[in-house]
């Protein structure tokens, strides 16, 4: 089950700061577009905190350490240092 949870973090982790980023430079392209773009920031903003969510799972902690998502990437500190409690790995 841990491996489940670090492949879901690693994913939407990545593809929500991916995503982010591509707003950002959409709205550098066409600024016409800043209600589209963010619109994609906040899809992106909610892939990141549910990956934090799965992030807190895989470290058997409580689910609301995926509020730290919100402030991605400084966020992820907290989560990252974390002490792991889940003691099986299946």
């Amino acid at each position: 089950m841990k491996d489940k949870y670090k492949s879901l973090r690693n994913n939407l982790v990545w593809a929500g700061l991916i995503i982010a980023f591509i707003s950002r430079i959409l709205v550098a392209i066409m600024p016409f577009a800043a209600a589209f773009a963010l619109g994609l920031s906040c899809f992106g903003l909610v892939l990141v905190v549910i990956g934090c969510y799965f992030w807190a799972k895989y470290k058997g902690r409580n689910p609301a350490w995926a509020v730290f998502g919100v402030i991605a990437p400084i966020g992820f500190i907290p989560l990252a240092v974390l002490r792991d409690k889940l003691i099986t790995d299946s």
